[in-house]
């Protein structure tokens, strides 16, 4: 009988252990977890930081007169006293008689490419 109570002692014991070792497992992992999930929040705060800075600026800068005359330029093509605004409208050109498809759209991109040099 003295026995069959040590046994049941042990086996409540060995439980007890392995229940406390379990829950301090998953604690741990748990732990490990939100660490991280910190760490790439506190690295997407940072980053979204530097972004308000640089749309801070750039507000900043768009409501001088230069970035006003530049929109009012190339959006509503308007242009100073003694320029002339010249507007290319491409929205024909795929009807061209051209069906090369090695030069069809060619010289479109080409010269679109040379126009966004000037833009800036």
């Amino acid at each position: 009988m003295k026995q069959k109570g040590n046994i049941i002692i042990k086996i409540f014991l060995f439980s007890l252990i392995f229940y406390l070792t379990l829950i301090n497992v998953i604690y741990f992992v748990s732990f490990i977890q939100d660490k991280n999930k910190l760490q790439n929040l506190e690295s997407r705060i940072n980053s979204l930081k530097v972004q308000n800075e640089y749309l801070s600026v750039e507000i900043k800068n768009e409501k001088t007169d230069d970035f006003i005359e530049k929109v009012a330029r190339e959006n509503l093509m308007l242009a100073k006293k003694g320029e002339t605004v010249i507007y290319f409208n491409f929205a024909n050109t795929n009807k061209s008689t051209n069906n090369n498809p090695t030069t069809n759209g060619f010289l479109e991109k080409t010269f679109i490419k040379v126009l966004h040099l000037f833009k800036k």
